[in-house]
């Protein structure tokens, strides 16, 4: 979770409109995440 605190803003909107359409858990959303900015 800190990790997500360190991110750049707009990779950090990015990942919270991403989750807000997706609505994973936790888990899915670290998951979710680590594949958004793999991708960029």
């Amino acid at each position: 979770n800190s990790k997500r605190f360190s991110l750049p803003l707009p990779h950090l909107s990015i990942s919270l409109i991403t989750l807000s359409y997706v609505g994973p858990t936790d888990a899915e959303m670290e998951d979710g995440t680590e594949t958004i900015f793999n991708l960029k």
